[in-house]
């Protein structure tokens, strides 16, 4: 069974099951399937759906908040389609389709971004966290997360093939353990080991065919804008959930922002991640990916149960 300090380690890095905060007496629980496959396992690794905001972060909320108004009749529109009997809309599907083969044809990149979401309180009240992440990804087998959380705390994780390594900053302490020679399979291992994916996280694998299947209905709410960047504002929904994703309008289609809303949890929660630099020409060193415990820190023990290694493929 897991450690109890490395589950910690993990659940802190994942914000997978438990969004917990320190001092703050504040938790929701998040059951799995709470986060669809769909934009749903990890930029896991960050809290990893990732991210932190810059002058790109602040830039998305003004353009948001100035142009809230001028997209109110788009959005009014397309919840009255929603409440419609449900369908895929062709455009909106094409434009999803269309970015997840460019995406799915990077062979290396680096990402920065913001994610801000909401802890709700037994009473009702919504308490709202941020975390900034920084992504370098190599396919197929080399991953490196990094995630500040708004509290200051820092955690890390490499992975070059061979296996996953986790720091948290603050407490010097980290875990390794085996896993699965590509990103896919690492990342199927993480939420087996955790029974809870996170949102974005399937923006990492190397088919994104799924994404597709996600929907029950979709709409194309129009032309958008997130930190300057002209965007297709487009809405899904299925039986548990609302997303909405922003998709950049060039020949790099981007994906800009996603807001995931979580209509059958009390107090209707929402994720919110603006992946605000896409970088797709990363300078990359072997070294970025490989692992070099800081001095004086402490190892956490760890036993991978024997039932998540076969799921994931493991001797």
């Amino acid at each position: 069974m897991l450690c109890h300090n490395f589950k910690k380690l993990l659940l802190c890095f994942l914000e997978s099951e438990c969004l917990q905060r320190q001092n703050r007496k504040c938790f929701v629980i998040m059951k799995r399937g709470l986060y669809m496959r769909c934009f749903v396992k990890l930029l896991l690794l960050l809290g990893l759906v990732l991210w932190a905001p810059g002058p790109g972060f602040v830039e998305a909320e003004s353009h948001l908040e100035a142009e809230s108004h001028l997209e109110a009749e788009s959005h009014l529109d397309a919840e009255a389609h929603l409440d419609v009997e449900a369908h895929l809309d062709a455009e909106a599907m094409a434009i999803v389709e269309e970015s997840i083969i460019f995406l799915e044809n990077l062979d290396s990149f680096e990402i920065h971004g913001a994610a801000v979401f909401d802890v709700v309180q037994e009473d009702g009240q919504h308490l709202q966290f941020e975390t900034k992440t920084r992504l370098l990804q190599q396919r197929p087998d080399k991953l490196y997360a990094e995630k500040v959380r708004d509290d200051g705390d820092i955690h890390r994780l490499w992975y070059d093939g061979k296996q996953v390594s986790i720091l948290k900053v603050a407490e010097n302490a980290y875990a390794q353990f085996q896993a699965p020679d590509t990103i896919d399979g690492m990342l199927d291992m993480l939420e087996n080991l955790m029974r809870d994916p996170h949102p974005l996280a399937d923006l990492l694998y190397s088919d994104l065919s799924h994404l597709l299947l996600q929907p029950e209905s979709a709409v194309n709410v129009g032309p958008s804008s997130v930190a300057g960047f002209p965007c297709s504002h487009l809405a899904f929904r299925n039986s548990e959930l609302d997303w909405q994703i922003w998709v950049e309008r060039s020949d790099t289609p981007f994906i800009r922002k996603v807001v995931i809303t979580y209509r059958n949890e009390p107090g209707i929660p929402q994720y919110i991640s603006y992946l605000y630099l896409w970088n797709i020409q990363p300078e990359l060193n072997a070294s970025v990916f490989l692992f070099s415990p800081p001095e004086k820190a402490v190892k956490l023990s760890i036993l991978i149960p024997p039932a998540v290694q076969e799921e994931s493929g493991q001797p």
